[in-house]
């Protein structure tokens, strides 16, 4: 990748709706393993996905009922290419779901401290352990890297005082409650 900054809306490379479609969330931006931007992802072998606006929606009936599509959602893959879904936000909300009940099953999380375990109900975050920090000041970045970590919701790291509450920002929407 170049020294240039790129976001999270700049438009992918093979993007198939480069004039009718604004992106929204690129996830193949920020990843560190496509590394030339002018080389085609299935180059590398690597996959993506992207969400945008249509700028126009589309609207079409079936079975009776309305459905009017206002978002693409492109997925890049070198075995399949490029597959364009036109969705509604609400679909957008059921891929969420059903994402983070996948992850449920396949990498589950747990509180260490509440017991806590489903990430569309709760965020959680996973520390080194401050035991392990404790016993080992000195240590190399490998070294923390590979130490053992501890996972906590929101809830028990305030409680813990691992996350510090920001009580200016409380009740303001967007704006970190923590620090």
């Amino acid at each position: 990748m170049n020294e240039k900054s790129r976001t999270v809306r700049e438009r992918p490379k093979l993007c198939p709706c480069p004039r009718t479609c604004e992106p929204i969330w690129n996830a193949m931006v920020a990843d560190p393993r496509i590394k030339d931007e002018q080389a085609d992802m299935g180059d590398q072998g690597y996959s993506g996905d992207c969400v945008g606006r249509m700028k126009e929606p589309f609207t079409f009936v079936y079975g009776g009922a309305t459905h009017t599509n206002d978002c693409n959602h492109c997925v890049f893959t070198p075995l399949k290419g490029i597959i364009r879904f036109q969705v509604t936000w609400e679909d957008l909300g059921n891929m969420m779901m059903m994402c983070a009940k996948a992850l449920d099953v396949l990498r589950p999380l747990k509180c260490d401290r509440c017991g806590e375990d489903d990430r569309f109900t709760a965020r959680f975050l996973h520390l080194v352990d401050p035991e392990w920090l404790k016993a080992h000041p000195n240590h190399t970045a490998d070294e923390y890297n590979a130490a053992p970590r501890k996972c906590y919701c929101d809830c028990c790291a305030v409680y813990l005082g691992v996350l510090k509450p920001h009580p200016e920002n409380f009740g303001i929407h967007g704006l970190s409650k923590y620090f």
